[in-house]
């Protein structure tokens, strides 16, 4: 399975509320794209769901970070 169906198949998994799934699939994704800012985003939102805050600042932190170097948030 390439990255992109991954991708589209953690967000099914995420609207479907299966966050835990989820988590897994985004986490898979990390393997083979560690600075994803997408993916290291997605997996802060869940990580907040299941009240591991500080874990989940690490994700978006990181995330924001990748994401102004891009250009894309400023």
């Amino acid at each position: 399975m390439n990255i992109s169906e991954l991708k589209k198949r953690a967000r099914e998994y995420e609207l479907r509320g299966d966050y835990k799934k989820a988590l897994e699939t985004y986490e898979t994704i990390l393997k083979h794209e560690h600075d994803d800012p997408e993916t290291l985003f997605r997996i802060g939102q869940i990580l907040i769901r299941f009240k591991q805050e500080k874990k989940a600042g690490e994700f978006l932190l990181k995330s924001f970070e990748i994401f102004e170097k891009q250009g894309i948030y400023d």
